[in-house]
């Protein structure tokens, strides 16, 4: 697997171009088992939602990035 194909969305790459190890196989299985063995595009209202789910201790400054984000968008 080379460098491009680690692109994860938008040009946000994974942090290492090493193979993909146990673990983060493990978390596609289980989120391709979350979509019910679908393949949706990553919209941010997801990417978002999951990050929420899983740093808790980051959930303020997402929330803050997101309307940021937002407020960029809309002028």
């Amino acid at each position: 697997m080379n460098s491009s194909e680690r692109n994860i969305y938008e040009g946000v790459k994974a942090p290492s171009t090493n193979s993909i190890t146990e673990n983060e196989q493990t978390w596609l299985q289980l989120l391709r088992s979350v979509v019910g063995d679908a393949d949706p595009p990553p919209t941010l209202a997801g990417v978002l939602a999951l990050g929420i789910a899983l740093m808790d201790d980051r959930r303020e400054e997402m929330r803050r990035n997101a309307r940021q984000s937002q407020e960029r968008r809309s002028g």
